[in-house]
């Protein structure tokens, strides 16, 4: 059988109307994940559900070592602070009620936003790093392509499972 690559964005995969039904769904989506594509662009920090990507992505038994960053815009210095300055705490989301419940489950999982926010904070310092050094182009076989300049804030790159690619035809 064979196995193929699908990109989705946040807004793609997951009903940003119905909080509970998109928690229900998201480590459905994320468990035929190969590698967590985050596409950050100035807003990327601030936004609860890319924060909750991140997340869940790691507590699915994802590791840093498969996540890659591609900022949208290389060389913004506000962006670059804004990722090093990462807090979970300060993200939003439309609805309060939809904030509160998000924020609560990553710090009922870490005891406080500390742990999660370093392990954040060292991803975005680390890849960065490559990518000011030049060696991230390479790295995990990525390449940079014109996909990326058109993709959303948040993307996942998903090669799926042949078990996992029936469902996600049905799905997205």
């Amino acid at each position: 059988m064979s196995r193929r690559a699908v990109r989705c964005g946040t807004q793609a995969c997951i009903c940003q109307d119905d909080i509970d039904a998109s928690l229900a769904v998201l480590p459905i989506f994320l468990s035929g994940c190969k590698t967590l594509l985050i596409l950050p662009g100035a807003s990327y920090s601030t936004r609860l559900w890319c924060v909750v990507e991140i997340f869940v992505f790691l507590q699915m038994g994802g590791d840093r070592t498969r996540m890659i960053i591609r900022p949208l815009e290389l060389g913004d210095e506000d962006l670059h602070r804004s990722l090093l300055q990462f807090d979970a705490r300060k993200a939003q989301c439309f609805l309060a009620k939809d904030r509160q419940k998000l924020l609560a489950v990553v710090e009922a999982s870490f005891g406080t936003f500390g742990p999660f926010n370093r392990i954040v904070r060292g991803f975005f310092a680390e890849e960065w790093d490559e990518i000011e050094s030049g060696r991230a182009a390479t790295r995990r076989g990525f390449r940079s392509s014109s996909a990326a300049a058109s993709s959303s804030t948040a993307a996942v790159d998903v090669e799926m499972e042949p078990a996992v690619d029936g469902l996600a035809d049905r799905v997205l």
